[in-house]
């Protein structure tokens, strides 16, 4: 079987030697063959305290543990790869990382967040078009949601209302919302679709609470909880009057596993499992409910 090669750019983020261990090694169980990582480039913010105490040390396990050859620029990882993975956890630098790579024509799948704010967002999808070059962002939570939804009974009616939880940790770098209040985000739109078109949010002593006002009147609520009540996601979703709790598979690597066969897939086709008009929904949706916070709570368009 031929591989097609996959060119990282960025090593400090986890992320990083996840999604080569699924893709490199044949014996892992939830291994998704066809393409190959084979070159890395590891960038790095130095103001960015988890991103300088990593990048090195995972830079070093995909050199020693998958043979990765290692960059000397993103521009060589670009020139050199079939494919490429912005990797960077630093959503400052994507924009920029993003201009440099995009004009040698190669897909781009863009970690969680696509950047944070929307203003980036938009201009990445600018180069995106102005390059002819495909991009593809999502939060791997999209998949639990997903799988819990094939699981559960919920007929045709719409989901009227939905309502998610999980953690909300705060990187100051990072804005308040983009870091992990991403993931509720994404939970919300792969429940509700795309068309959000308010946002409010709020600070209590346990959570903020972000209450999004979709079309035809749905509604969907994301509970930011602090750090210290858990890493759990949850979710609750109202058909007519029923309320009904999805099943949330605490196995990440399951969705990480699905996360990078649609990877795979967007590689070879070009087309995104998950359309840039509704990243780019989410990247406004996250920055409404950070104008709202800070505007103490008032309701802002989406």
């Amino acid at each position: 079987m031929k591989f097609r090669t996959i060119g990282l750019i960025g090593t400090d983020s986890s992320h990083a030697n996840t999604f080569t261990q699924l893709l490199n090694d044949p014996n892992d169980p939830l291994h998704v063959p066809g393409y190959r990582v084979t070159m890395a480039w590891p960038g790095g913010s130095p103001d960015f305290p988890l991103s300088a105490s990593r990048v090195g040390t995972i830079m070093g396990r995909l050199e020693t543990e998958h043979g990765i050859r290692r960059a000397d620029t993103p521009e060589e990882v670009a020139a050199s790869c079939d494919a490429l993975m912005l990797l960077s956890i630093d959503g400052r630098v994507r924009k920029e990382l993003f201009a440099r790579i995009a004009p040698y024509g190669k897909t781009v799948f863009i970690d969680k967040p696509l950047a944070i704010s929307g203003r980036d967002a938009a201009e990445i999808e600018v180069l995106s078009r102005e390059h002819g070059v495909p991009i593809f962002s999502v939060s791997a939570l999209r998949y639990a949601v997903q799988g819990a939804m094939g699981q559960a009974s919920l007929g045709e009616a719409p989901i009227l209302e939905a309502t998610v939880s999980g953690p909300l940790q705060i990187e100051p770098t990072q804005s308040i919302y983009y870091w992990y209040g991403i993931h509720l985000a994404e939970m919300l739109f792969a429940l509700l679709g795309p068309d959000c078109l308010t946002v409010r949010a709020e600070r209590c002593d346990e959570f903020d609470r972000i209450v999004g006002e979709w079309a035809d009147g749905r509604t969907g609520t994301a509970i930011c909880k602090r750090p210290e009540a858990g890493y759990i996601y949850e979710a609750e979703v109202r058909i007519g009057d029923e309320a009904m709790a999805l099943a949330l598979d605490p196995d990440f690597k399951d969705h990480y596993a699905r996360l990078i066969a649609d990877a795979a897939s967007f590689f070879d086709t070009g087309i995104a499992p998950v359309p840039v008009e509704e990243t780019l929904a989410i990247v406004r949706f996250l920055d409404a409910a950070e104008i709202s916070l800070n505007a103490g709570g008032r309701a802002g368009v989406a």
